[in-house]
């Protein structure tokens, strides 16, 4: 992601190397609402455990490489919001035997509002979770961090 505001430009340009042929298959530009990805220096948060704010600001570029659908299966891009987003199963992500409990509701109706608004993730994705049990010594076991 590049932010880019509507007082500026977004120029992209291309700088073959030498003696080389380049393929461009295409750039996707998409408008996005102000805090979909990055609050603002108002709404910082602080990592666990520390009351140390931590911004990310308008001008820092970055990419989100993974989405997981935690605690089920695939989401295909087709069944995404309209931002064709693929949603990755979590379970190639844990480690260990324990996985935790997997708790399911599907019968939960999601209320999106300005900060967050529908296209955000598709609602299966806020019908399961990963938790650790009950049992405090095996919880010492589990690596959901």
């Amino acid at each position: 992601m590049v932010p880019c505001f509507k007082t500026e430009k977004l120029n992209v340009t291309f700088w073959p190397s030498l003696n080389s042929l380049a393929f461009v298959n295409g750039i996707e530009v998409v408008s996005m609402p102000k805090n979909m990805y990055v609050k603002h220096q108002d709404n910082s948060v602080s990592f666990v455990n520390s009351k140390i704010p931590f911004d990310i600001l308008d001008a820092t570029a970055f990419e989100t490489v993974y989405r997981l659908n935690v605690g089920r299966a695939i989401v295909a891009n087709v069944n995404d919001t309209e931002m064709f987003q693929t949603w990755l199963d979590d379970s190639r992500y844990i480690f260990g035997s324990a996985w935790g409990i997997i708790p399911a509701r599907f019968n939960v109706t999601i209320k999106y509002s300005k900060d967050t608004p529908a296209y955000t993730a598709p609602t299966v994705v806020y019908t399961t979770s990963r938790t650790m049990g009950r049992d405090p010594y095996i919880n010492m076991n589990y690596n959901l961090t």
